[in-house]
């Protein structure tokens, strides 16, 4: 997982606490190797002022509206 995060373009955090380690470093490694970050939760984390993008609020709720979007092109 560090070196998937190390290497991807995209991270999507799912919610996550974002105080356990050592999952809690993936979205940092991603964030340092350029990836864009999403962070969705329904809570604020102690990652989510870093996050480039914050859908706060149910994953059930978002997920499926980030895949359609995705499968329409937009």
């Amino acid at each position: 997982a560090i070196a998937a995060s190390a290497e991807c373009d995209v991270f999507l955090s799912v919610g996550t606490s974002s105080v356990v380690y050592p999952a809690a470093e993936l979205p940092d490694t991603a964030l340092a190797s350029g990836a864009c970050v999403v962070e969705v939760n329904p809570q604020t984390t102690p990652f989510t002022a870093r996050a480039h993008f914050v859908l706060q609020g149910l994953s059930g709720v978002f997920l499926p509206v980030l895949l359609d979007a995705l499968k329409s092109g937009v």
